[in-house]
């Protein structure tokens, strides 16, 4: 679209139809991304499918919508992608089943050229993880009983055996077998939404 000009780039009065197609167009991308997030709901854990939620709801509906279908280019969703990984947020989902790609027109009125190309996103580097030393974990352990003695024995026996915080929450008492010393992790806890 290299030297043609929108009537909104000349800045033209834009016809009351074009205005409410353009309106239409825009809920027709909103619905089409509901429905995506509605299909992904029958596919995945319930936390992704929240983390699924937010970011369409909470990133893609509010950093596309302004933007017009046809004007929709490949610079804007690099452009957002490089928002989003300065803002310090992992990577969004791209490829053949993203929200955004999903939220095209139907064949009859695609544009010619794919336009939302995916976006080819480096993976943010983890921070290096420190594991505390004998006498670092015996003063934390006497910190806490100390100042909050549930917060310490569950402290204590997430060190002594390994576990995550939701394997240890998710036990019950018969997946404790204190005579053999075993202990089944049977499930886990897991927060789901904000």
């Amino acid at each position: 679209m290299r030297g043609r000009r929108t009537p909104r780039q000349r800045g033209e009065r834009l016809p009351l139809v074009h205005r409410s197609h353009t309106l239409n167009v825009k809920r027709h991308r909103t619905y089409r991304l509901n429905q995506w997030l509605a299909a992904k709901r029958l596919r995945l854990k319930p936390t992704t499918w929240v983390r699924y939620r937010d970011y369409v709801h909470h990133g893609l509906i509010p950093a596309l919508d302004p933007i017009r279908l046809d004007e929709l280019a490949y610079e804007h969703i690099h452009h957002y992608v490089q928002a989003q990984l300065a803002a310090g947020r992992g990577p969004p989902p791209c490829g053949t089943s993203s929200p955004a790609r999903s939220a095209t027109p139907s064949a009859s009125t695609r544009l010619p050229a794919n336009v939302v190309r995916p976006t080819v996103i480096p993976n943010p580097a983890s921070g290096e993880r420190t594991i505390l030393t004998p006498a670092q974990a015996i003063r934390f352990l006497r910190h806490c009983h100390a100042n909050d003695p549930d917060f310490a024995d569950l402290t204590e026996f997430l060190i002594g055996t390994g576990l995550r915080k939701g394997e240890a929450l998710g036990l019950h008492g018969d997946d404790i077998h204190l005579a053999e010393h075993t202990i089944y992790v049977r499930w886990t806890l897991s927060a789901i939404g904000p």
